[in-house]
């Protein structure tokens, strides 16, 4: 479905907009070279504006991508959408080909790009140096107007969750029920 870009007007995903005039939906990738454009659409263009070179604007999922004075093979076509070419995905950093070249050759596995190069393990806290440090934070608390009798309370709360740490490392995450 093509149709008239008016001002200031967003377009759906999917869309391209010819030289900010006409819109119409796109397909990426339809295995030719060259972008490939309806007649009707390049004679709509032509009233607009007579000297015709394209530029596209692509309405992606992620956003708009631009293209300028773009290469296209004019066809005699029913339909309303507008072939993205090989060229311009290559030009955009698309290699759909490479890519599945890679897939059929197991290049890609599944993949992290998140993953550590090296093992991830953990040795666990060391209790009796995390009481000894909570033990010391108590005391100080107490000295900084914590009132004393409540010290044996305050200890309770405070070991009620194993939660702490001397120092953040590779731990596994606490487990403990939220609020």
């Amino acid at each position: 479905m093509k149709r008239a870009l008016g001002d200031g007007e967003d377009l759906a995903p999917m869309h391209v907009a010819f030289n900010g005039v006409v819109t119409m939906p796109y397909f990426p990738d339809n295995g030719t070279k060259y972008n490939v454009i309806p007649r009707r659409i390049v004679e709509e263009l032509q009233q607009a504006c007579p000297d015709v070179k394209l530029d596209l604007e692509l309405i992606t999922p992620a956003g708009k991508v631009r293209s300028r004075k773009v290469t296209c093979i004019i066809t005699e076509t029913k339909e309303d959408e507008f072939l993205l070419g090989r060229l311009t995905l290559e030009a955009l950093g698309i290699d759909v080909e490479g890519q599945l070249s890679a897939l059929a050759n197991k290049e890609i596995v599944d993949f992290d790009p998140f993953e550590s190069e090296t093992p991830m393990s953990f040795d666990p806290p060391d209790k009796k140096q995390i009481i000894a440090q909570l033990c010391e934070l108590i005391n100080e608390a107490v000295a900084n107007v914590f009132p004393a009798k409540r010290k044996r309370e305050l200890f309770e709360v405070v070991m009620r969750y194993d939660i702490w740490r001397i120092a953040i490392g590779n731990d596994p995450p606490s487990k403990i029920e939220p609020f």
